[in-house]
């Protein structure tokens, strides 16, 4: 999460596109790592027949 603060530091602190963009970039790239990361220990801790249901209600809370 540190990567996506400092790249929305640096997106907020650019003044060009050329800026923006690399920063918008790495910062979605980091979010989506910690996605993966999330649901890679639900799907571990999770019992496989119960995984539907835990999952449309961490879905529904999100």
């Amino acid at each position: 999460m540190s990567g996506a603060g400092l790249s929305k530091i640096a997106c907020g602190l650019g003044r060009t596109p050329w800026i923006w963009i690399p920063a918008q970039f790495c910062s979605s790239f980091t979010f989506s790592l910690n996605s993966c990361s999330d649901t890679a220990i639900w799907l571990a801790k999770v019992q496989p027949n119960m995984q539907g249901r835990v999952f449309a209600a961490r879905s529904l809370i999100v």
